[in-house]
């Protein structure tokens, strides 16, 4: 049901790597042990050798985070630089079906999933990495794909987000499996961390705070690369605590 998809906003920094982002109209999907949250990605069910692993499983899933608010005072603090950053609007309605099926809500809980197979996905990691670097191309990750819940849970302090993300493990970018399975065939469907989103960036806000000469760039990129994306300004209400945006002619 694609039309059920909210549009989601995208915080950043106004950055090259971000502005560049925008300009490709695409996005890199970052590792799971670079988010914010100390409990990403981990079961309520840890023991010892489970965090003796933590930091050789910073890559076993790569993400990116949206927001289905599109004018969040605590979002553009936090992820836009202190309000002199961006935050880009995206239809994901649009995109194909091997990309849209990595697309997931955030569940916000105030208990932690349980994954018993938490440690042995450690252990199905590391083999599957050094697989990889032997050119032996293993398709059995079976732990690996029971632990995604873990990445799509978070708790109620975070439920101001109202966050979306897509996600993937390693071994759906990384497994070059030989004699895959056909039903399994889209589950493999991507082939590195960056991924197209043509025709799905909607909008861009400029933060309140950014730079003048930034801010020209980023309205030219709108308007000579990307089909003349609307551009909004955000600024600040004079009689509320909210953001206010408007049109960029």
């Amino acid at each position: 049901n694609k039309e059920a998809i909210p549009r989601l906003f995208r915080y950043s920094s106004a950055d090259y790597y971000n502005i560049r982002a925008l300009e490709t109209q695409s996005l890199y999907l970052s590792p799971s042990g670079n988010m914010n949250d100390v409990f990403e990605g981990l079961s309520c069910e840890i023991n010892d050798k489970v965090i003796e692993g933590i930091e050789e499983i910073r890559d076993i899933a790569f993400l990116k985070s949206f927001s289905e608010e599109k004018n969040s005072l605590l979002m553009w603090a936090h992820y836009a630089d202190n309000y002199s950053g961006m935050c880009v609007e995206y239809d994901f309605s649009k995109l194909p079906e091997d990309l849209l099926c990595h697309l997931y809500p955030v569940y916000y809980s105030p208990k932690r999933f349980t994954s018993r197979h938490l440690e042995r996905a450690i252990i199905e990691h590391k083999d599957l990495k050094r697989m990889n670097e032997d050119n032996c191309y293993p398709n059995d990750c079976e732990y690996i794909k029971d632990i995604m819940s873990l990445f799509l849970s978070k708790s109620l302090s975070w439920s101001y987000e109202k966050e979306w993300r897509l996600l993937a493990t390693y071994s759906q970018i990384h497994n070059e499996a030989q004699d895959m399975d056909d039903e399994l065939e889209e589950y493999y469907s991507l082939t590195n961390q960056q991924i197209s989103v043509t025709t799905c960036i909607k909008a861009v806000y400029l933060g309140p705070k950014m730079k003048r000469n930034i801010k020209e760039h980023i309205m030219e990129i709108c308007k000579v690369r990307l089909g003349n994306i609307p551009v909004y300004s955000t600024r600040l209400s004079k009689e509320k605590y909210e953001l206010e945006s408007v049109l960029e002619e």
